[in-house]
């Protein structure tokens, strides 16, 4: 069964809170019906994919609400507010997805959120956390998106890397997880600048060449002969000349 696009804009549960919701619907049954709208899941997307890890027969209620768009944004982002406790990014996020929602039906009412102060309002977090969401959502990988849905990063942070080219965004999120350090500190390492900058020094560093050993003895025979000329105390030089027949022998 598919989501209605308004659904669509918050996060699913994912990890160990979905696994706890599976076991919850598995031992004490679904506890709130899925609400359906023509067809769609307008709210409930967790229970029913829970529903079904756990093998049980989904609850489903018709939603019998006004049906125009703002109508819609309202109930599900009740419904959501009241059974999720979602982070200030990850509303940020569901906020922007939902003003771009609401622009493509601007048509349908006066009411709609399409400005990032009116559904910032609406799901009560800063005009600005929309703005650095929006930015986000639209030029970071996926990878950094969903990472922030899943709320394991703050919009702030993943705007840092958010002008990246994807494939080094990716890399982030990843050594970021890993480590447990923020983007914005994985990014440091995959800083096109910075990395272009490493690529100049190494490519301007002189090849280290390895050493002959044939070169290094008669090399340091000509120590030991001029060091012998120079009369230097006959200890040095007679240790000298014993490191030599050493290594020779070697």
């Amino acid at each position: 069964m598919k989501a209605h696009p308004i659904a669509e804009v918050y996060p699913m549960l994912a990890g160990p809170a979905f696994d706890e919701l599976v076991e919850s619907i598995r031992t004490r049954g679904q506890l709130h019906p899925i609400y359906l709208l023509d067809g769609f899941i307008l709210d409930g997307r967790c229970r029913f994919e829970a529903c079904k890890k756990a093998k049980v027969e989904p609850i489903t209620k018709e939603y019998r609400g006004k049906k125009d768009t703002a109508s819609l944004i309202e109930f599900v982002d009740a419904m959501n507010d009241k059974r999720r406790h979602l982070s200030i990014s990850q509303r940020a996020v569901a906020a922007f997805k939902l003003k771009k929602y609401a622009e493509a039906e601007g048509a349908d009412s006066a009411n709609l959120p399409t400005s990032n102060s009116s559904v910032a309002k609406q799901l009560r977090v800063s005009t600005r956390s929309v703005g650095t969401a929006g930015k986000v959502v639209e030029n970071a990988a996926p990878e950094v998106v969903k990472a922030v849905e899943r709320g394991d990063f703050t919009v702030n942070d993943a705007s840092a890397v958010a002008e990246l080219p994807k494939e080094l965004q990716a890399k982030a999120v990843k050594k970021a997880s890993r480590e447990g350090i923020t983007l914005k500190q994985a990014a440091t390492d995959f800083n096109p600048k910075k990395l272009d900058a490493q690529s100049k020094k190494t490519s301007g560093k002189e090849t280290v060449k390895p050493v002959d050993r044939k070169e290094a003895l008669a090399a340091f025979g000509k120590l030991v002969r001029l060091l012998d000329k120079m009369k230097i105390s006959a200890n040095v030089d007679g240790e000298l000349k014993t490191i030599l027949q050493a290594i020779k022998a070697s």
